[in-house]
């Protein structure tokens, strides 16, 4: 009887542990649903946290950055200041919802992001004022050279510059070494 009654128990406790796994997983892939829904496509100030550089292209920079606890891709298009990791900034944009499939038959880009904790992206149209600059003197100056090279520098130009400028091998190519 006693045992019995463990099971009937044990199995509920199965039970329950499941679904706290399925509603805390549906959370996780659909955070941005239930948190942003009202604020897709609206242009709206925000105050973010400069995680790291994603990106640099010629159009513009991609990063991740921080709104309190949720992490964003953030493009910011024709501006050539660099922000660089620590940096608190005030922006004007738009959040978008990130597609769930880029390309057919690929992996889901959404899957990918969301297992990296990113949530969604948003398109800066301005950047009001960097807040605060927590960055530190050696850190921008790397990453101010590493910008200016990818800008200017073809591709294979740009890892052979590199490696001039830092003195480490790892950049080149196998066939230059």
């Amino acid at each position: 009887m006693k045992c019995i009654k463990n099971v009937k128990l044990n199995k509920a406790l199965i039970y329950i542990a499941l679904l706290i796994v399925i509603i805390d997983i549906t959370y996780f892939v659909y955070k941005f649903e239930f948190k942003y829904k009202d604020k897709i496509d609206i242009t709206t100030n925000y105050i973010l946290e400069i995680i790291k550089i994603q990106k640099y292209d010629e159009e513009y920079i991609s990063y991740v950055a921080k709104i309190k606890n949720d992490k964003f891709i953030i493009y910011i298009y024709n501006d050539d200041t660099v922000y660089l990791p620590g940096n608190k900034i005030s922006i004007v944009g738009k959040i978008t919802k990130i597609e769930k499939y880029r390309n057919l038959g690929e992996t889901s880009y959404k899957l990918y992001l969301n297992s990296n904790n990113i949530v969604g992206s948003i398109s800066v149209t301005r950047v009001n004022k960097v807040i605060d600059n927590k960055v530190n003197f050696v850190f921008n100056l790397k990453q101010n050279i590493e910008y200016k090279v990818s800008k200017f520098f073809h591709y294979d130009m740009k890892n052979t510059f590199k490696s001039l400028i830092y003195g480490d091998d790892n950049l080149l190519d196998d066939k230059i070494k």
